[in-house]
C-alpha cells in the first residue's frame, strides 16, 4: 500500500471517456459507500484535466490545498476510487521524490453496475434494500405497452452500403478511448478453492460457470478461500447434485463470519480451536480500535498520555494494523505484570512488523511459537503498580537477548 507525500508530484490524465452525466451515477452509486471525500477527489482530479496544460505538474499539497483534505484523509480516499475500479495509480522516481499519474476511468454504467455483484452489494449493504429497489425503479426501462410496436427503420434499409467497398475493409489499430473501468484488483485464488473442495471429495464440475460469482462473493465479504469453502459445505448454501447455490443464504452466513474475523483468518493447513472466551477475547482484538481495547484491559480508566503516544508510534511508525497492536498490547500486559513498557513493545513490534502480520490470530500464535523456541519474556521488577500505564524500565542487556532469540526464531 503506497502512501504519499505532499512534497510528491501528480498529473491527470483520462483513460476513459468522460462525461457530465458521470456526475450523477458517482452521486447515486457510488457515493454510498465510497464516502464524499473520494468523489470530490475524484471529481476534483477530473477537473484538473481542463487546466494542466496551463498550470503543468503541481504537488499533492496543492492538491489537498484544493481539497481542503489533509494527507490521511485523501490516503483513504484514493484507496477507495481505486478500489472500486474509478482511479488507477502509478508513479516513477525522480531524485528524493516521486511523481505520480493518476488515470481516470469512467464509472460502470447503470446496466453494469448492478451486474457487478461487488458494486451493487456494497450499496445494498450502505443504503438498505428498500433505497437500492427505489434507484433500480428510477433507472428502470420503461417497458412497450401491448398495442406498441417497434416500426424503426433498419440501417440497411436507409444506407444501402455496399460492404466490398475498400472503406469498409478499413480497421483502426490505435488504441482509444472507450466507457470503461479499471478492473478491481482481487486477490482470491479460484484454484485455491477448488483444492479446498476437492478434499471435501465435492465434485467442482458442478461450479463451472459460477466461479467469478463466488470468487465477487468472497471479496465482498473479505473471507479467504478455505472460509468460502466450508460454507459452502453447508446443506442450506449448495445442492450438491444440481450445482445450484442459494446465494441469499451464502450471503447470510458470509456476513455472521464476517463478525467473527478470528474465524475468517484460518491457517490453511488446520482448523482454529479456541475456547469460546478466548475466542470472544480475540474477536474483541478484531472489531476494537487500540485506545479502546487498552481502555477495556483498565477497566474503563483512559489512557495515559505515553500510552497514547506509544500507540499512535505502533500504527504510525512500526505501521502495524490494529488487531495486531491490540494482540501486542495484551500480550505484553499478560507477561510484564501489567505494565506497557515502552522499549519491550517497541522491540517486538519491530518483529511483528517484518513478519506482516495482519490479525490478532495469527500474532497471538506467533508469540505462542516464540515461547516453545525457549524465550523466556524479560521479567519487570516487582515494584507495586495500580495502572497498566505505568512505564517500566528493560536493561538494554535484556532488549538485546530479545532481539538475537527473535532472530534465532526467523
Amino acid at each position: 500500500m503506497v502512501h504519499l507525500s505532499a512534497n510528491d508530484f501528480y498529473e491527470v490524465q483520462a483513460s476513459s471517456l468522460l462525461s457530465e452525466l458521470d456526475t450523477q451515477a458517482l452521486v447515486m452509486l457510488y457515493q454510498p459507500f465510497i464516502g464524499v471525500e473520494a468523489i470530490a477527489s475524484y471529481l476534483t482530479l477530473k477537473q484538473r484535466l481542463l487546466f494542466q496544460d496551463i498550470t503543468g505538474i503541481e504537488t499533492i499539497q496543492q492538491l489537498l490545498i484544493l481539497l481542503d483534505l489533509n494527507l490521511t484523509q485523501f490516503h483513504h480516499a484514493r484507496l477507495r476510487l481505486e478500489g472500486v475500479g474509478l482511479i488507477q495509480t502509478t508513479r516513477v522516481s525522480i531524485g528524493d521524490a516521486f511523481q505520480y499519474r493518476f488515470d481516470l476511468f469512467a464509472p460502470k454504467t447503470v446496466h453494469a453496475f448492478f451486474d457487478d455483484p461487488l458494486l451493487s452489494g456494497m450499496l445494498r449493504l450502505a443504503i438498505g434494500d428498500k433505497r437500492m429497489d427505489h434507484i433500480q425503479q428510477m433507472y428502470a426501462k420503461t417497458p412497450l405497452d401491448g398495442t406498441s410496436e417497434n416500426v424503426s427503420a433498419s440501417f440497411g434499409e436507409v444506407f444501402h452500403p455496399d460492404l466490398n467497398h475498400p472503406a469498409f475493409l478499413h480497421v483502426s489499430n490505435r488504441a482509444l478511448l472507450g466507457r470503461q473501468s479499471a478492473s478491481s484488483r482481487r486477490t482470491f485464488d479460484i484454484e485455491n478453492l477448488k483444492q479446498h473442495l476437492m478434499q471435501q471429495d465435492i465434485s467442482v464440475s458442478i461450479l463451472e460457470t459460477q466461479w467469478t460469482t463466488l470468487s465477487d462473493y468472497a471479496t465482498l465479504y473479505g473471507l479467504d478461500e478455505l472460509a468460502l469453502a466450508e460454507l459452502l459445505l453447508s446443506e442450506r448454501v449448495l445442492n450438491l447434485m444440481t450445482g445450484v447455490i442459494n446465494y441469499d443464504e451464502l450471503g447470510r452466513l458470509a456476513a455472521l463470519e464476517k463478525r467473527l474475523p478470528f474465524v475468517r483468518k484460518r491457517q490453511q493447513a488446520k482448523r482454529l480451536e479456541e475456547t469460546s472466551d478466548k475466542a470472544v477475547q480475540v474477536n474483541l482484538m478484531e472489531t476494537l480500535s487500540p485506545l479502546d481495547y487498552l481502555r477495556l484491559k483498565q477497566h474503563g480508566a483512559d489512557p495515559s498520555s505515553p500510552d497514547v503516544k506509544l500507540i499512535t508510534d505502533l500504527y504510525f511508525s512500526q505501521q502495524l494494523p490494529h488487531p495486531v497492536i491490540n494482540a501486542l498490547v495484551d500480550y505484553v500486559l499478560t507477561t510484564q505484570d501489567n505494565t506497557l513498557s515502552r522499549a519491550y513493545t517497541l522491540k517486538l513490534a519491530a518483529s511483528l512488523s517484518r513478519e506482516k502480520l495482519e490479525h490478532a490470530i495469527d500474532t497471538l500464535d506467533y508469540f505462542t511459537k516464540v515461547a516453545q523456541k525457549g524465550m523466556k519474556a524479560p521479567k519487570s521488577s516487582k515494584r507495586p503498580t495500580n495502572s497498566p500505564s505505568q512505564e517500566q524500565p528493560v536493561s538494554q542487556e535484556e532488549l538485546e537477548d530479545l532481539a538475537e532469540q527473535m532472530k534465532a526464531f526467523k
